[in-house]
């Protein structure tokens, strides 16, 4: 599974074709890999030269692996941190592991996307279990439900929570 994370999250930052972009988000396509990125808008309390830090969707349509979200901190390492997502009222723990954070597969990631799906703003909180730092990344949601449905198109993939609005 690591090997299998990792490999995801250099394709990601690596880039990729574009697929199209809308609002904050931008569709990509790498190989098999098709995904929807965004950067943070604004930061709460990061330290000056902290790395990229961005959210992604990802499809990997050589696994038949699709929907996983992950999140990028900027920093080497968060395994010991607290991290949630935040939208619009909901909140939803994530797993760190590494630089990044991920959702639970199944229904919580199906639960994340359809949230990020409909107008608002989502937030990554990133808390330090120790020295008790907290991060706030805040993300814009314009323009995530139109590239994500590129990114599904451009894996092929049918996308029934983004399909039904």
């Amino acid at each position: 599974m690591r090997a299998a994370v990792a490999a995801l999250l250099i394709a990601v930052a690596a880039g990729g074709s574009p697929a199209a972009a809308s609002g904050d988000w931008q569709a990509r396509t790498k190989g098999s890999t098709c995904f929807v990125k965004a950067q943070p808008v604004a930061s709460t309390n990061a330290p000056p030269g902290r790395g990229p830090a961005y959210i992604a969707v990802v499809h990997n349509k050589a696994e038949r692996n699709y929907d996983a979200v992950s999140v990028v901190s900027g920093f080497p390492d968060v395994t010991s941190s607290n991290a949630k997502i935040e939208i619009e009222g909901h909140t939803f723990e994530l797993l760190p592991f590494n630089n990044a954070a991920f959702v639970r597969a199944g229904k919580p990631e199906q639960e994340v996307l359809a949230a990020m799906s409909r107008p608002g703003t989502l937030k990554v909180v990133w808390s330090s279990s120790i020295d008790g730092t907290t991060i706030v990344d805040n993300y814009s949601l314009q323009g995530f439900r139109e590239s994500k449905l590129a990114a599904d198109r451009a894996c092929g993939r049918p996308s029934a929570h983004t399909a039904a609005r």
